[in-house]
C-alpha cells in the first residue's frame, strides 16, 4: 500500500502541501517565492477549481493513508472508486454551472441603444435624399419647411437656385414639418444640364453639408452621391423608376458619442405605374403620394466605438402617404422591412419595422428576444 500517495492525488496536493516522493519530479526541489507555497500555476480559473476538489479531498487523503494500515486491498478499492467519482462530480458540477452562467449572461443581452442609433442615421441620411427629390424636380422642399411662408428665418428652409453652376442651396432655420428642428445648410450640385431632375434617367447629384444640425445632432456628410440608374425610355406601366444612392455621413449625437454611417443602397419608387404619382417625364413627380423601398447594406462604427454591418434582409419601405404622427404631418417613418445589425463582438439585432401599418412602431429582435422601439 505503499503507493497509496500517488493513487490519492498526493501526485497534486501531498498532505504536508509539498509535491510527493514518490513520485520523483524535476520540480519536486524547486523552492517556492514566499507568500506563494502551494498555489502556484493557480491563475487560471480552470486550475483554480482543480485546487479546489483536492483541497477539500485532501482530508480523505488522509483518512485512505490511516485505514490503509488496517484493512484489505479489497476495501481500499472501493473507497479509492469513491474518490475518483467523487472528483469527477464535482469538475463536472462546475462546468455546468461555468456553461450556465455564459448562457445567462447570452439571454440577458438586451442592449438596443446601438440599433436605435442606426436607424436614427438611416432616418437621417434618407430625409437627405427625399430632399434632394422635391428640390430637383421642384425647387422647394414642401416636407421640410413649417406652413407655405418659406421667408428665410421664418420657416425651415430657404431654396436658392443657381442655374448657372448647376446648384441648389438649402437654408435651414426653424422646426420642419416632420418636428425636428434644422440649423445649417445643404447643396445640391448637379452634373448634367440635360438631366437636372430627379426622374430623368442619368440624372446625378452630389450632396455637401455646411454646420447641418438636426435635433440637437450635427450631421457631417463626408460624401453623398445619387444617380438616376432608370433606363433611358423606360415604360412606366411595368418599370419603376430607381436610384443609386452611395454615402459616408457621421452624426455627432447631442448626448455624445459619434454613429459613422457608410452605405450602398438602391432607392425604387415602387408605384411608379401609378399616373397619380409619375406623370411623365415633363411633370413633376407627386412625391406626396410615393411609395419608396430601400435596398442594399452598410457599415460602420457606433457612437460606443464598436464597428458594425448593417444589411437590409427584407426592403425598407417609407409611404409618403403616412404621417401617424397629426401634430407633424412631414414625418414618414418606414413602415416595413428589416434590416441584421451586428455590431462586432455581440450579437446580431434584426430592426423590424412592421408590415406596412402606419405607426411609429417597430422592435428588436436580439437571441430570440424581441424588443420595442419607437421610431425617429
Amino acid at each position: 500500500m505503499r503507493g497509496l500517495g500517488k493513487l490519492t492525488f498526493n501526485t497534486f496536493f501531498s498532505l504536508d502541501g509539498k509535491e510527493s516522493k514518490d513520485q520523483e519530479s524535476p520540480m519536486a526541489n524547486r523552492t517556492r517565492p514566499p507568500g506563494r507555497r502551494g498555489l502556484s500555476g493557480l491563475r487560471s480559473p480552470l486550475n483554480f477549481n482543480i485546487f479546489l476538489t483536492f483541497y477539500f479531498l485532501k482530508p480523505l487523503n488522509l483518512y485512505l493513508f490511516l485505514y490503509s494500515k488496517n484493512k484489505t486491498t479489497k476495501a481500499m478499492k472501493t473507497i479509492k472508486t469513491f474518490a475518483f467519482t467523487t472528483a469527477f462530480a464535482v469538475l463536472l458540477s462546475t462546468a455546468f454551472t461555468s456553461c450556465r452562467k455564459h448562457s445567462k449572461e447570452e439571454e440577458e443581452d438586451n442592449d438596443t441603444s446601438e440599433a436605435q442609433d442606426h436607424t436614427l442615421a438611416q432616418t437621417t441620411s434618407n430625409d437627405i435624399t427625399s430632399m434632394v427629390s422635391e428640390v430637383s424636380e421642384t425647387g422647394s422642399s414642401s416636407s421640410y419647411r413649417q406652413g407655405n411662408n418659406d421667408v428665410f428665418g421664418l420657416g425651415c428652409s430657404t431654396v436658392y437656385r443657381d442655374t448657372v453652376r448647376r446648384v441648389d442651396s438649402v437654408v435651414f432655420a426653424g422646426t420642419c414639418l416632420d418636428g425636428k428642428p434644422r440649423s445649417g445648410s445643404l447643396t445640391f450640385t448637379y452634373a448634367s444640364n440635360t438631366a437636372m431632375h430627379y426622374r430623368n434617367p442619368g440624372f446625378s447629384c452630389t450632396v455637401k453639408s455646411y454646420n447641418y444640425v438636426v435635433n440637437g445632432n450635427q450631421v457631417n456628410i463626408i460624401s453623398k452621391n445619387i444617380t438616376n440608374t432608370t433606363a433611358p425610355g423606360f415604360n412606366a406601366a411595368n418599370t419603376n423608376l430607381t436610384w443609386s444612392i452611395t454615402g459616408n455621413i457621421s452624426v455627432v449625437k447631442s448626448g455624445g458619442g459619434t454613429h459613422s454611417f457608410s452605405y450602398n443602397h438602391i432607392k425604387t419608387l415602387l408605384n411608379t405605374s401609378d399616373p397619380n404619382v409619375y406623370h411623365g417625364q415633363s411633370i413633376a413627380i407627386s412625391w406626396n403620394l410615393a411609395r419608396v423601398g430601400f435596398a442594399g447594406n452598410a457599415s460602420g462604427t457606433t457612437a460606443n466605438g464598436r464597428s458594425y454591418s448593417a444589411n437590409i434582409t427584407s426592403q425598407l419601405v417609407r409611404d409618403r402617404a403616412c404621417s401617424p404622427d397629426v401634430n407633424h404631418p412631414g414625418h414618414h417613418p418606414f413602415i416595413q422591412g428589416t434590416i441584421d445589425f451586428s455590431p462586432s463582438g455581440k450579437a446580431t439585432r434584426t430592426i423590424d419595422y412592421g408590415n406596412g401599418n402606419c405607426d411609429l412602431n417597430a422592435t428588436v429582435t436580439i437571441n430570440g428576444h424581441s424588443h420595442a422601439i419607437t421610431l425617429p
